[in-house]
């Protein structure tokens, strides 16, 4: 139990305690010297590798262990002692710490120059070995000929937790972004997903700072280490599971670090919040930039509506996307028997356009602030889909409320998967609008920027108004009108795409200028059916620079000539 401490006082090697001769010479820890060691209590006795007692040529690998400890109910442990290391030529002496009873240990500090006599060791150690049950501390003397390494007065202290606190944590397939609330007795991030691993559910875990759990040749890597209860992590998983933890509870209040631009922050309370209350501190001190879920929902200031809140309450076992614009520290009060939770509305599927059926892998949150058209008048049931060339990232059915804006949620491309799924952060947003009455497909719209990232951008914001034209397509897929599109990617390296739709059977010349208005390349010159068409543009004999692309349409009812600019890289 603790506190803790041993100050050498028999002159003896503790009981419990042990030392290892690995040179197997006997030159090793002893417990009495006439060394001048300024620590508290050495008058007393201390412990000490004198390696220059042992004189030239003799070598020292000399480990002073601990008793086992159980801190499986100690949510916080700090260890703390004084020590003098004297240094000569090549020696060392390093301090480390087991959790399995010593089969493997792990460093905490080493020291190969000399220190202040004496110097204090102080630190707190919760998160290597609070809620461990195996747990040893060594300090290690290596030296051929040094000086020495004393050690006195160690003391470790702890605060016990109380009952254990169970967490099942529900995944759902696809992405999600979980955190814990309680402090397992093993750490490790890869023992607690371990149960994933065996159902054969589990695919990636990742950490804010690009730490990861991964199949990768034949094994499972873990660059993750440990867990965090601050920290959120994100985790793809192949089908709806539940993962099941236990463990001390978290002591409140609790503070959670954040560094300037994204991090992944954790909720580590046992009940709901009004997120904006847990967030007021840093909207009240001018750090909060945005906050996303896992769905989609965020919350973020946009001038001229306020702040935009479609996530409502933290809930337990989720971790949150959090973008702050300095480093600070959101701490969280003990929420007592917290709020109830928010349940979302179950937003229409999607008719015309694909609906997203999982959580969206890094999202895009776009908010169109207004719709017009000179056809039709938009009513709710019609559709907006977002584009990333032939790619829908994001659609949604048209609602008529009072907040006057549509909101989409767009999914970027997965890595997990082998062909794209999502958008790729760069390109240029393209809409879609269905308009459900008539049964109208619209490819023309305007777009016209209001706020935000008006490229596809991961966790971004991108708000605007649409102008829908009259080129829509029919119920037969055929185009009300003739059109041209902007061709995609633009700019281009190698090669792009062009569309275009002709709404009866007409001739059709498709030409290449140069900024001089020369023509240098023809791309078609046919007759073609009424209906929609997409070119390949190959990069061909095209010097890098801007040219202009012209479509000449002449039908038996109507001719149509539109130009568009690209730029070739």
């Amino acid at each position: 139990t603790l506190p803790f401490t041993q100050d050498f006082s028999s002159g003896a090697l503790p009981s419990c305690w042990a030392i290892i001769d690995n040179e197997g010479g006997g030159q090793a820890w002893t417990f009495s010297s006439t060394r001048t060691f300024n620590s508290t209590t050495s008058g007393n006795g201390f412990a000490i590798v004198d390696s220059d007692a042992y004189g030239s040529g003799n070598n020292q690998d000399a480990d002073l262990v601990t008793p086992e400890f159980d801190f499986s109910g100690y949510v916080s442990v700090n260890m703390y002692f004084e020590h003098y290391f004297k240094e000569y030529q090549i020696e060392s002496g390093t301090f480390s710490y087991s959790t399995n009873g010593g089969s493997t240990w792990t460093q905490v500090q080493q020291w190969t120059a000399e220190t202040a006599n004496a110097e204090t060791f102080d630190q707190d150690m919760t998160s290597e070995v609070a809620g461990q049950s195996s747990v040893k501390f060594k300090w290690n003397y290596t030296g051929t000929w040094g000086y020495y390494w004393m050690i006195d007065d160690v003391s470790i202290t702890g605060v016990e937790g109380g009952s254990t606190v169970l967490q099942d944590i529900n995944l759902t397939s696809g992405w999600n972004i979980f955190s814990f609330n309680n402090v397992p007795p093993n750490p490790n991030m890869l023992t607690i997903v371990q149960p994933l691993i065996d159902g054969s559910t589990l695919v990636k875990v990742t950490s804010q700072s690009g730490g990861f759990i991964q199949y990768i040749v034949s094994s499972w890597m873990n660059t993750i280490g440990d867990m965090s209860n601050s920290q959120g992590y994100y985790i793809n998983v192949s089908g709806t599971t539940i993962l099941n933890t236990s463990g001390s509870g978290v002591t409140f209040p609790f503070d959670i670090p954040l560094t300037t631009g994204w991090n992944i922050m954790g909720y580590p309370c046992e009940v709901s919040q009004t997120a904006i209350t847990v967030l007021q501190p840093l909207i009240d001190a001018g750090y909060l930039v945005k906050v996303i879920n896992e769905s989609g929902g965020f919350i973020q200031y946009i001038n001229g509506i306020g702040w935009i809140n479609s996530i409502n309450t933290f809930e337990p076992g989720e971790g949150y996307y959090i973008n702050v614009n300095s480093n600070c520290t959101l701490t969280l009060s003990d929420p007592g028997k917290g709020t109830d939770p928010f349940i979302a509305p179950e937003a229409p599927q999607t008719e015309y356009f694909t609906s997203l059926t999982s959580n969206p892998f890094s999202p895009m949150n776009v908010l169109i602030s207004a719709i017009y058209s000179d056809d039709f008048t938009m009513e709710t049931g019609d559709e907006i889909a977002v584009y990333d060339g032939l790619i829908e990232v994001g659609s949604m059915v048209v609602q008529q409320t009072d907040n006057d804006f549509q909101m989409l949620t767009l999914r970027a491309d997965d890595p997990t998967t082998e062909v794209q799924d999502g958008f790729i952060a760069g390109g240029e947003l393209s809409f879609r609008y269905w308009d459900k009455s008539n049964n109208i497909l619209y490819t023309d719209i305007e777009v016209t920027q209001l706020f935000g990232d008006k490229e596809f951008t991961r966790l971004g914001t991108f708000g605007a108004e649409l102008k829908i034209g009259s080129l829509g397509l029919n119920e037969n897929g055929l185009p009300n009108n003739n059109y041209l599109s902007q061709n995609y990617p633009n700019p281009y390296t190698e090669h792009t795409y062009i569309e275009y739709g002709i709404a009866e059977d007409a001739q059709v010349l498709l030409s290449i200028y140069d900024v001089y208005g020369r023509k240098v390349k023809e791309v078609e010159d046919m007759k073609r059916e009424a209906g929609n068409y997409k070119l390949t543009l190959n990069r061909s004999s095209l010097e890098s620079g801007i040219y202009y692309y012209r479509l000449d349409v002449i039908g038996q009812n109507a001719k149509f000539s539109e130009t568009r600019k690209m730029i070739l890289y």
